[in-house]
């Protein structure tokens, strides 16, 4: 079965792993049936101007930071909504190439994420 990842902005890819932020919002047609676990991936672009006081100045990007577990995804308006109920942050940043949208870690990476998933106790 793959694992899925969805890449995210820094400071809110942190947010999600560290801070209080449990919704991701995209502007999607449709609400993504995608439930269970994935990966938090850091892309490349920083928002300079997002408000995420908490966050430290050096943020990691380009890697896969993270597990979030999706608990629901609804699309109320015309904004897609995706909920996490449980997050765990990775021992290790691994170095990946995001993609829009829900990708598939594939390779190596796959590899070490499940190594580490395990490590920290999330079945996969």
């Amino acid at each position: 079965m793959p694992i899925y990842a969805l890449s995210i902005r820094q400071p809110y890819a942190w947010a999600i792993l560290h801070g209080d932020k449990t919704t991701e919002f995209r502007e999607w047609k449709a609400a993504p049936k995608q439930r269970g676990w994935i990966a938090i991936h850091a892309g490349l672009k920083i928002d300079h101007d997002a408000d995420v006081p908490e966050a430290p100045m050096e943020l990691p990007i380009g890697a896969i930071l993270g597990l979030v577990f999706i608990a629901d995804a609804t699309r109320p308006r015309e904004i897609v909504h995706i909920h996490f109920s449980q997050r765990v942050p990775l021992l290790k940043p691994i170095p990946y190439k995001g993609k829009l949208g829900f990708f598939p870690v594939e390779g190596a990476a796959l590899k070490d994420l499940k190594r580490q998933a395990k490590k920290l106790g999330v079945e996969l």
